[in-house]
């Protein structure tokens, strides 16, 4: 059975694969909740699964939120399925004027990616298709693996200082050592790097003080190489080139350009192709930001915060972060035929940040 498209989130607690198994019922609605009790010390969990019709992860991250405090002596508290729905605002008609000129500043782009692409070195600006077939990449079934762990977020950003990287580059450094490693165990580690599909956030060219917007870009996971200094370094100047391209467009391009863009992600899935021909990318390593205050539901300190997002045909592993305090809580969600032993992947992104750390400088 292929994947449903839901998105989860398990507050407090690790997840339970078992949540993960059933799809949404279609004559209800896209969104279930389970209240898991009796977890040690006292504690319990909620687990919230939706459809990424509804919703996707930084909307589901303000949604939680709302229902969050950040005053333990706070009651009353709404639950996540039960906060105040915002009011619904009027939306103005489009400028046929700018839509055009919005869409010739978006292809612009496009023709940008297209010459950057054939003019890259290895470890350059990456296209859809530009990336192995791996175990990742075949057909998915109904069954699946929830694999959760949280890392001290001033350990992380240490050696993001010390290494002069970001944050979301030691994750995606982390990803592709864990993978390496993972793929090394499974006798199935390509020549080719795998490539990565990450949701990034950057100031358009037009923005005011507090605009931000979203788009998505491929980036190298540098595995085949062995050295995790050499390797950081690769999948920074990956997505450094990908995030310059884009810094040059304005709020109204963003978007017509990752359509344009996502359209050999979207079109394999339309003609039932994915996981039966060349992967558009590898695996998807997404960074949600999170709330970085303590928060409380009626008076629970929040513990943990694990996002788990979806597989599908072609991409048979998933792994998400979020920030939550002063941690950083991270969910692999995995196909369990196509990707076995899940569990293993903890302990090599474990592995890959202490890598990390010894190629940091002394003092």
């Amino acid at each position: 059975m292929a994947s449903s498209a839901t998105g989860a989130a398990a507050l407090g607690h690790r997840p339970r694969s078992r949540h993960a198994l059933t799809r949404l019922h279609r004559d209800r609605p896209l969104w279930e909740a389970h209240i898991i009790e009796g977890v040690e010390d006292d504690r319990f969990a909620l687990y919230v699964k939706t459809h990424h019709a509804m919703i996707d992860g930084v909307g589901a991250m303000r949604m939680l939120r709302t229902c969050l405090s950040s005053d333990p002596d706070e009651r009353d508290m709404p639950a996540p399925w039960n906060t105040p729905r915002p009011k619904r605002q009027s939306v103005p008609s489009p400028d046929p004027t700018g839509v055009m000129t919005a869409t010739a500043g978006a292809m612009g782009g496009v023709l940008k990616f297209a010459s950057a692409v054939r003019q890259r070195d290895k470890h350059g600006m990456i296209a859809p298709f530009q990336t192995p077939l791996t175990i990742l990449n075949g057909r998915v079934t109904g069954s699946r693996r929830l694999v959760a762990q949280s890392w001290s977020l001033l350990r992380i950003k240490k050696v993001a200082k010390a290494l002069n990287a970001t944050l979301n580059d030691i994750v995606l450094a982390m990803s592709g050592g864990a993978l390496r490693r993972y793929l090394i165990d499974q006798d199935a580690l390509p020549e080719q790097p795998l490539t990565a599909m990450t949701p990034v956030s950057f100031r358009p060219a037009d923005a005011d003080v507090e605009g931000n917007s979203f788009s998505v870009v491929f980036a190298t996971l540098a595995t085949e190489l062995g050295d995790p200094l050499d390797r950081l370094r690769a999948i920074q100047k990956s997505m450094g080139e990908a995030k310059r391209l884009l810094k040059g467009m304005n709020s109204a391009e963003i978007p017509i350009f990752t359509s344009i863009v996502a359209l050999p992600v979207l079109v394999p899935h339309l003609l039932r192709l994915s996981g039966r021909t060349r992967p558009t990318f590898n695996v998807t390593v997404s960074n949600v930001p999170g709330p970085s205050e303590k928060l409380y539901w009626n008076g629970a300190p929040l513990e943990g915060m694990y996002p788990l997002s979806i597989v599908t045909h072609g991409q048979a592993l998933n792994i998400t972060v979020t920030s939550v305090g002063d941690s950083l809580d991270v969910g692999i969600v995995a196909c369990r035929r196509s990707v076995p032993s899940a569990q293993r992947l903890i302990d090599h992104l474990e592995e890959a940040l202490v890598e990390l750390e010894r190629c940091a400088p002394a003092g």
